[in-house]
């Protein structure tokens, strides 16, 4: 009998915002344990220059972000046979840096990556009790 492997626990999900080239948000978050997942998730939504405001350490990661075609192989042409198209695009980014903030462009970032992160969470529980009503 085989002993079961036991998982790493996941690493905790932190909020990243997007800025633009001047440090102005562009007020959209996205969530994941790294810079570079959250930068995936911008580039896979069509940003092509992406930057991070990251409020664990007052910082923007700065990435370079484009869609390219999966590599040749056996699964793309059975996804173009099963499904009629051809598979999509996938993410990708390079990593250009990380600059620093100043402690008052970081507490403005942070204010707005708070109230975006509640608007967030207050919209998913409405809809939780929306479909609670309808179930």
């Amino acid at each position: 009998m085989r002993a079961k492997k036991q998982r790493l626990p996941r690493k905790e999900q932190r909020s990243f915002l997007l800025v633009d080239e001047q440090c102005g948000p562009i007020e959209t978050i996205f969530r994941s344990a790294r810079p570079r997942g959250a930068a995936l998730k911008a580039a896979g939504r069509g940003h092509e220059q992406i930057g991070l405001f990251d409020p664990i350490e007052p910082c923007i990661w700065r990435f370079r972000g484009w869609q390219e075609d999966p590599p040749p192989g056996t699964c793309s042409g059975r996804f173009t046979l099963q499904f009629g198209v051809p598979p999509p695009k996938r993410p990708a980014v390079e990593a250009l840096g990380r600059e620093a903030v100043s402690s008052a462009q970081a507490e403005r970032l942070t204010e707005v990556l708070v109230r975006l992160d509640a608007a967030r969470i207050a919209e998913r529980n409405k809809k939780q009790a929306e479909s609670a009503e309808n179930a």
